[in-house]
């Protein structure tokens, strides 16, 4: 049972929704929950303490759902609105007329920025006097008093009939000085069309969801690295700290982990599975190459068939390995969908031909590659200073590691300090740092 969020400032337009949902979805399917806000600053906190359990939202018009916009960046967004095409501003015309003596109709009208053009298109099309119309636009978020006001100037002065408004809560602060006010409303046909296209987009979801996900971890150079271990003890020590990893991420996944020998794990659980986690694998392979000094390579494949997958997850790890990046996705199709870490790829040869960095990073004992992780992290957080529990934090190491680093790359003069940085009245003040 999918659950369908409606979020809307009248409670009036969610039951007008959910009367037009029982005539498109079926109702052994669907549950629709209703998502009333006061302000436009109530959208953000709404999606953020029910964003877990609803699987799509439905927005009653452009207004709530550009706020929401912002919340669903970096998220999953199985979210549409009910759009306004221009041709609602007929009826209210209609019936505006039909409910008045004489032929002409002088208005107020506000409307969001976004849905200015379209309702001017409208209006041009009727071939009616435009001088006896006032236009008010805004933008979000909006200042109601101000749009309020705009009407009441006009209706105090005589120059409108009526007015035509596109909020809830300026509509009934109009009505409560007798100002005669309709607020235009999606059409029947657009919730219809909105809940149609919410409903293909949480059925392609679904789909994805429940397809089968191979993840192959390798470790990449294996042969090499067991000639520079050199000792039998030390490698089976690297290959239990891997598996355990990889065993508390296939736990995560709710997968099934198998080990294949040099260095080589597969993972089989849910395609669902594998999006939500993705950045708990990346930081996995950051590990590895700071604290193990090892390189990870991550080929991920997706199918509707356990065989298919397989055979595209060690497609994407050839992928890996040809275009030097640590995490590679196909899809259903055998087709490229993601190649991680290409930045830091890009980083890391740029660094390479820096001489003199590379002397100062043998001088500090650090190797570039755990240099390129601590830079890039510095510039994609944009950290003008730092404390080493900061760094191991965001890298998952410990920070007596980081602190081995630190002291390496300040010897090295490419680490210098920042000042101290007090937590509480008890305790030593803690180093922060700066690159160089």
């Amino acid at each position: 049972m999918l659950k369908i969020g409606i979020v809307s400032s009248s409670m009036e337009t969610i039951e007008r929704i959910c009367q037009v949902a029982k005539s498109v979805l079926n109702p052994g399917t669907y549950t629709l929950s209703p998502f009333p806000y006061h302000d436009i600053d109530d959208i953000t906190p709404i999606l953020s303490h029910n964003y877990a359990e609803i699987d799509g939202w439905l927005f009653s018009g452009p207004n709530p759902y550009n706020i929401a916009k912002n919340f669903f960046q970096d998220k999953k967004n199985n979210s549409v609105c009910c759009h306004m095409s221009g041709n609602e501003i007929y009826k209210y015309f209609l019936e505006a007329i039909y409910h008045q003596e004489k032929k002409t109709l002088a208005l107020s009208i506000d409307l969001p920025a976004s849905n200015l053009f379209s309702y001017g298109e409208a209006l041009e099309e009727l071939h009616i006097p435009k001088d006896e119309i006032y236009f008010l636009e805004y933008s979000l978020p909006c200042d109601l008093a101000e749009i309020i006001a705009f009407h009441k100037k006009h209706w105090q002065k005589k120059q409108i009939d009526r007015v035509f408004t596109s909020l809830y809560l300026v509509e009934t602060a109009l009505k409560k000085e007798d100002i005669p006010v309709s607020r235009i409303q999606v059409s029947n046909t657009s919730i219809k069309q909105a809940l149609y296209t919410l409903t293909q987009k949480l059925q392609r979801l679904h789909f994805k969801n429940s397809q089968v996900a191979f993840l192959v971890l390798a470790v990449k150079d294996y042969d090499g690295l067991v000639e520079n271990y050199g000792n039998y003890y030390k490698l089976q020590k690297l290959d239990l700290a891997f598996r355990r990893q990889f065993l508390e991420l296939s736990e995560q996944l709710n997968g099934y982990l198998s080990e294949k020998g040099n260095g080589l794990y597969e993972i089989f659980c849910s395609r669902g599975q594998i999006e939500e986690n993705n950045p708990r694998l990346q930081k996995i392979i950051d590990t590895a190459s700071l604290v193990k000094k090892t390189e990870l390579l991550a080929g991920i494949g997706f199918s509707t068939t356990v065989y298919t997958a397989q055979l595209n997850a060690r497609r994407a790890l050839m992928h890996c390995k040809n275009i030097n990046s640590p995490i590679c996705i196909l899809d259903e199709d055998g087709k490229l969908m993601e190649a991680a870490g290409q930045e830091k790829s890009v980083t890391l040869d740029a660094l390479t031909q820096d001489l003199s960095l590379t002397k100062k990073l043998q001088t500090a004992n650090v190797s570039l590659q755990t240099y390129s992780r601590i830079l890039s992290l510095v510039q994609k957080l944009r950290l003008e200073a730092f404390t080493a529990a900061e760094i191991a934090g965001h890298l998952g190491v410990t920070s007596r590691n980081i602190q081995r680093i630190f002291a390496g790359l300040s010897k090295a003069g490419l680490l210098l300090p920042a000042g101290q940085e007090t937590l509480s009245k008890r305790g030593r003040p803690t180093m922060t740092y700066r690159l160089s």
